[in-house]
């Protein structure tokens, strides 16, 4: 059964920020991009690690993040992986030791949330 949970005010979520919320026991990294606002959940499918917790920071600009661990890019709205595992703690490893790195794991997409805008408010299905 899917449950619909605020999140807060659309102006709680400036355009191009990332931001970390909590709902119902799921971490989730949501931004506002363009007039919509996203999100998804904080962890990579590479290896279940959090986005936000990694060495460094995150990197996210248009849209897009990669994971600070082995620097794999996915699309915040639709989840989508743009690269899969090119580095490791945020360095560029050469292409031999990627496949190491992948530990035999196949390109996985975010797992995204469906994000209700009305009123003003910012709802998300869980």
């Amino acid at each position: 059964m899917t449950r619909r949970i605020k999140i807060g005010k659309l102006d709680d979520f400036p355009r191009g920020k990332l931001m970390q919320v909590k709902v119902a026991d799921v971490t989730m990294i949501v931004s506002r991009i363009g007039d919509h606002v996203c999100a998804a959940r904080d962890r990579c499918p590479h290896m279940g690690l959090a986005f936000t917790e990694g060495p460094g920071a995150c990197h996210f600009a248009d849209g897009v993040i990669q994971c600070p661990w082995h620097n794999s890019r996915f699309e915040l709205c639709s989840g989508k992986n743009l690269d899969w595992v090119t580095g490791f703690m945020g360095q560029p490893t050469p292409k031999w030791s990627q496949q190491l790195l992948q530990l035999g794991r196949q390109p996985a997409p975010l797992t995204t949330y469906t994000i209700i805008q009305e009123d003003g408010l910012v709802y998300v299905e869980i």
